[in-house]
């Protein structure tokens, strides 16, 4: 019974330290999400743990969430220029953060001003009254918000349109929101709803 204990106990040991080693390969490779599973292996494992492991652990799994917003933010601003689905769809040209606009615009303490540059295409209907008032712009955690008038001091503003279908404008808006990596545009008209995910950028 002893010597099954500790044998029990050597490969125990064993596979927490190549778990562990492998894991530091995989930090060093950039594979975060490996990284965080091998380290999670080797504090699982029964054996005598190295003693940074839990630092490891914490810092794998920092890395991996650092990546993932990363790469969602990406694949959000590579989604920007296409339409969204529907009668009516939105796509959007550019999207920054800016703390004024102009000499009487100034973002309040923890906001920030989100001016973007949005087309609306008439993609079904006979006809589509395309409107700054149609736009929001919400938080990840529901904050809303509709344009600012402060776009109206942008050159190129958004101006209100009637759109025969396949038609489309396009325009700056401006909004006045906590800040935030991601945002959702949202339009809704008396015929139409869409939205479309954007990261803005600092010019």
């Amino acid at each position: 019974y002893q010597d099954t204990a500790q044998l029990k106990s050597v490969v125990a040991d064993e596979v927490t330290h190549l778990a562990y080693e492998e894991g530091l390969l995989a930090m060093q490779e950039g594979k975060y999400a490996a990284a965080v599973r091998l380290f999670q292996e080797a504090q699982d494992a029964g054996g005598n743990p190295p003693d940074d492991l839990a630092d490891k652990l914490a810092e794998a799994s920092e890395l991996r969430a650092k990546a993932e917003a990363e790469k969602l933010v990406a694949d959000i601003r590579a989604d920007h220029n296409y339409y969204s689905n529907g009668d009516v769809g939105i796509a959007v040209g550019g999207a920054y953060y800016r703390t004024r606009i102009g000499l009487n615009h100034v973002a309040q303490r923890d906001h920030v001003f989100v001016v973007v540059y949005v087309s609306v295409r008439n993609q079904n209907l006979t006809r589509e009254h395309a409107n700054p008032l149609n736009f929001r712009l919400s938080t990840p955690d529901g904050m809303t918000a509709s344009y600012h008038n402060a776009t109206y001091s942008l050159n190129q503003a958004f101006e209100a349109v009637d759109l025969n279908q396949g038609q489309h404008t396009a325009g700056w808006i401006a909004f006045h929101v906590p800040k935030a990596d991601i945002y959702t545009l949202h339009y809704d008209s008396f015929l139409a709803s869409t939205s479309k995910r954007i990261a803005p950028e600092y010019e």
